[in-house]
């Protein structure tokens, strides 16, 4: 019961490039649009923002900062691509020299991201690059630019974009500390799997800059869906052992190459161990097997089953001795501003939780309290986030359920009130 009541919350998370510093041609221009990786607003919140921009272009219909921030938020509120695209190659032809102009166009001028472009992503890497060499400072080209390197077989290159993430710092501390985290207690020649841009580029970035965990391979379950990718795992450095299933089939094939990754693990004896990283849905996730929470990472076990046990041993020894932990209350770090970042802390709180209930049940109510507090102290410093708050409240509910002696549990709750 515990354990279900303190199933960890994934969430995505964000991180991205500085803004432009055009100007735009009115004195009170609605909000900027931030890529998600830095901030996450919600769908109605960009509906209003998309109709702010369009009415700010329909008064200001050659200001190329205004028809790039549409296309921004057309993206985010759900419109279809192509008319978003329409948006950017006008804010390009507007302004030629207009770094974002031309990174939003280039990011999203592809088939994978768009169903309109081009299968070839060449010119898409030429906006791209034009972004970058108008902009040099800016990391979001960098993104774009490994995974279409990476579709043209172009290792090396992608590997460059991902080393000038960490180089650049484009990347923030507490992210790579993340994914410092979900790779320094795998075993050897482990496979992750992951969901998306925070627990897939950080890790990549990681290992490209300083060549940590050269060893492990990160498969990000969005791309497993592409023929190049799942050829590029196969035939690359770490030789995944997926199954070649119909190359011509149209539609999603991740859950397909999943389950023929699974059975090819187990003929050989899981000679290889798999992981799947704690932000991956678990509704998304078609694996029979059961799962073992060892921090960050959920390992995969042998045998079938659906409810995940807590592998109290490994997940005591990450958090208390191999994890970077210091980075997810720094003091250095806008939080409110990146918001998804501190969604994503919570990860750590809800991990301590789950800890925390399998110790009661094991009979340490002592080393319970300590596990529930620490998380309970996470959320409190991210308690300007409403998902933060939440979910201390609920952990400190959850506490007093089981330890209804303590007079903690109700002056937490107390506080997650105010």
């Amino acid at each position: 019961m515990i354990r279900k009541q303190l199933q960890v919350l994934v969430l995505g998370a964000v991180l991205g490039a500085a803004l432009p510093s055009h100007s735009l041609g009115a004195a009170n221009p609605p909000e900027k649009i931030y890529s998600k990786r830095i901030r996450i607003l919600s769908p109605e919140r960009y509906q209003e923002i998309r109709d702010q921009w369009k009415a700010h272009t329909e008064s200001h219909p050659k200001d190329a900062v205004g028809w790039t921030e549409l296309a921004k938020a057309a993206r985010y509120a759900g419109e279809p691509c192509e008319v978003y695209l329409e948006y950017a190659k006008k804010a390009v032809k507007l302004d030629p020299n207009y770094a974002d102009a031309r990174l939003v166009l280039g990011s999203n001028n592809w088939c994978m991201y768009c169903p309109e472009a081009k299968e070839d992503p060449s010119d898409a890497i030429r906006e791209l690059e034009k972004a970058l060499a108008l902009d040099p400072r800016s990391g979001e080209p960098h993104y774009s630019l490994w995974v279409m390197k990476l579709s043209q077989g172009k290792r090396d290159e992608a590997d460059a974009h991902l080393e000038a993430l960490v180089r650049g710092g484009h990347i923030p501390e507490f992210l790579l500390d993340m994914a410092y985290n979900m790779l320094v207690a795998v075993e050897e020649n482990a496979i992750i799997l992951t969901n998306g841009d925070n627990d897939t580029y950080p890790p990549l970035a990681l290992r490209a800059a300083h060549g940590f965990r050269k060893d492990a391979a990160i498969v990000n379950l969005s791309l497993l869906n592409t023929v190049w990718y799942r050829k590029e795992l196969r035939e690359g450095p770490h030789a995944v052992p997926l199954p070649v299933i119909d190359e011509e089939a149209k539609g999603p094939q991740a859950g397909a190459a999943l389950m023929g990754l699974v059975e090819n693990l187990a003929r050989d004896g899981w000679k290889r161990p798999l992981y799947v990283a704690i932000t991956v849905s678990h509704k998304n996730l078609p694996i029979p097997n059961r799962l073992s929470l060892e921090g960050l990472v959920y390992r995969v076990l042998p045998e079938q089953g659906e409810e995940a046990e807590i592998g109290i041993d490994a997940l005591t020894e990450n958090l208390d001795r191999n994890y970077r932990l210091d980075s997810a209350t720094s003091l250095g770090l806008d939080w409110e501003h990146y918001s998804g970042l501190s969604n994503l802390v919570g990860n750590y709180a809800a991990v301590e939780a789950r800890l925390a209930g399998a110790l009661v049940e094991k009979g340490d109510l002592e080393g319970a309290r300590a596990r529930i507090a620490h998380a309970l102290r996470i959320c409190e410093f991210h308690m300007t986030n409403g998902f933060n708050r939440s979910l201390g409240r609920q952990l400190a509910e959850t506490w007093k359920e089981w330890d209804p002696d303590s007079s903690a549990p109700s002056a937490w709750i107390a506080k997650f009130e105010k």
